[in-house]
């Protein structure tokens, strides 16, 4: 239930945009509000982590680096804390997330490209509901390296579901039987989802639809 209400609280919240944070653009406030809720804080210096086990995996390194500490702090300050030092060392950073994690990567994204300019290699994200006006729209930064995968019939992709107030970003994947479709007007996606759901009786009938699943039966 708590989710359910986070999402429905669409109002606008301000953000810094740009290189220089002059401009500024509107995001779905439940959205924002999950980048900031409070989160725990590792009390280690995570600089001084990385001297001491030089060895260490990635992986491994931040499992050691969050395993302590229960100092309350925000989601996007944990989240800065922990690409600190890796950018530090070369790495570039890829941002991904699935339904409401996908708008909280693209928000996220956008502040961070200020703290890091060419550090973002991409963002993913998987079945995301549209989280920002056309003011964030207008002025997002990474939209020729966000890429938003969407499949078949899913409904998660049209909400808000207010036309014109809601936007999405970045380059439309859309799977869709058997096909990839390319930023597929919404009007046309709508109109063809809402005809798959409507034919799909008929279409699970096509000799296809066997085939794709012949390995489960295979076996018998």
């Amino acid at each position: 239930m708590k989710d359910w209400l986070i999402n429905a609280a669409i109002f606008p919240k301000r953000i810094s945009m740009g290189k220089d944070r002059k401009k500024t653009g509107f995001v779905h406030f439940g959205f924002h509000f999950l980048l900031f809720q409070p989160s725990l804080s590792p009390p280690l210096n995570f600089q001084h982590t990385i001297k001491d086990i030089p060895s260490t995996s990635t992986h491994e390194l931040l499992l050691h680096h969050y395993s302590n500490g229960d100092e309350k702090i925000t989601v996007y300050q944990q989240l800065k804390e922990a690409l600190d030092p890796l950018i530090s060392m070369g790495k570039r950073v890829s941002f991904t997330g699935h339904s409401s994690g996908g708008a909280m990567a693209v928000i996220a994204a956008e502040l961070l490209q200020h703290h890091y300019p060419d550090k973002i290699k991409r963002v993913v994200t998987f079945g995301q509901p549209a989280m920002g006006f056309w003011s964030f729209r207008q002025h997002y930064s990474l939209e020729k390296k966000t890429y938003r995968i969407s499949c078949d019939v899913d409904i998660v992709t049209f909400l808000p579901g207010i036309p014109f107030l809601f936007w999405h970003v970045g380059k439309l994947l859309w799977l869709h039987n058997d096909k990839i479709y390319e930023n597929i007007p919404t009007p046309k996606r709508l109109y063809m989802t809402l005809r798959s759901w409507l034919f799909r009786p008929i279409a699970y009938h096509y000799m296809e639809k066997y085939i794709r699943r012949k390995n489960y039966f295979d076996h018998h």
